[in-house]
């Protein structure tokens, strides 16, 4: 057995366990209390359209990660082994200075699309949405977060300081130059919500540059591709239903193109019961994308089995993607198991 199979066969006998909830708790007492939670997804996957067909066994997610939390706050480390070797995620210190307020510091996943608000095991379908073509990318950097309550909702607002990644570094002219994050979510106790965000590229020339993989120096890229993005959405989350709209907006004024980079899409999930814990989730996805000149339609189908809630369920997916060189078929029939 090849090294990643094994580490998914380990996270997957683990989450099949008796008792498994949402993670395993290893102390838990007056002062701290540790956990540790993961996170598997296999399957086989089908494709076709455009390129030559296939199908294979596949290894989505398998995540590991740890948690020390206590009254004053928490330290979490993540990382993914479905590529067969440990790849560190997330590596962050939350502190509660007071109630209300979080201050956070470390590596983690860019606060911007409303599409990552909603953790792994809760994802309607087997691949987040098109916006992650912008915003796909963990850093390291600061965050404050406040919440404050607005009659019977409560408004979420942040600010942060990141870093770009060291390629993007390494292009921007003396390495100058850091991200703004600001976001607001307005939750209400309906399941209704509002989510508003900007991410951009701050005191720093992103004109375009020399690529480094052309040694004649005739190819120009941009060191940041998608400097400013600027991100609204509105879902409404219950025990039932998962519905969301969100629009993703990418302006790039020195981008030879001068094109306005967007995404968009639209998706609604609902879940019946059928017998004792199972229910089932019927769903759909509409996206587009123009990335660079390049529209890309894309529609997502599927049937999610719930067996155990989250923590375990069944999700057969269709993917039909569109662009004028042609269509793409995507298929998985995908079991996840996380705690």
């Amino acid at each position: 057995m090849s090294p990643r199979w094994f580490c998914v066969a380990t996270l997957l006998l683990l989450t099949l366990l008796p008792a498994t909830g949402s993670a395993y708790t290893l102390l838990d007492d007056d002062h701290r209390k540790l956990s540790l939670g993961g996170l598997t997804r296999v399957g086989w996957v089908f494709e076709g359209g455009s390129h030559t067909p296939n199908q294979e066994a596949f290894i989505q997610l398998a995540r590991l990660s740890g948690s020390m939390q206590t009254q004053w706050g928490k330290a979490y480390i993540g990382g993914e082994a479905a590529s067969g070797s440990f790849d560190l995620l997330d590596a962050f210190v939350e502190v509660y200075p007071t109630e209300g307020l979080v201050l956070r510091a470390g590596i983690f996943v860019r606060p911007t699309p409303a599409d990552d608000i909603m953790p792994a095991p809760r994802m309607p379908f087997v691949r987040r949405s098109m916006l992650r073509t912008f915003t796909d990318v963990r850093l390291p950097g600061a965050e404050v977060v406040g919440t404050l309550p607005v009659g019977t909702a409560e408004l979420d607002l942040s600010l942060g300081w990141f870093m770009p990644d060291p390629t993007e570094r390494a292009l921007l002219p003396g390495g100058d130059g850091n991200y703004l994050s600001a976001r607001a979510l307005l939750g209400f106790e309906n399941g209704l919500g509002l989510h508003l965000a900007y991410f951009g590229l701050m005191g720093a020339d992103n004109a375009p540059v020399p690529s480094p993989d052309d040694p004649t120096g005739e190819t120009l890229v941009q060191p940041v591709p998608d400097p400013h993005v600027v991100d609204v959405a509105l879902m409404y989350w219950t025990d039932a239903w998962n519905l969301q709209a969100e629009l993703m907006l990418a302006p790039n004024t020195q981008d030879a193109s001068e094109e306005l980079n967007w995404g968009a899409y639209v998706h609604g999930q609902y879940r019946l019961p059928l017998i004792n814990t199972l229910e089932i989730g019927p769903g759909a996805r509409y996206g587009l994308l123009h990335d660079r000149g390049v529209l890309t339609q894309r529609v997502t189908l599927g049937a999610t089995l719930f067996i155990d809630g989250h923590a375990l369920k069944f999700m057969p997916n269709y993917d039909l993607a569109i662009r004028e060189e042609g269509v793409d078929h995507t298929g998985w029939l995908t079991l996840h198991a996380g705690f």
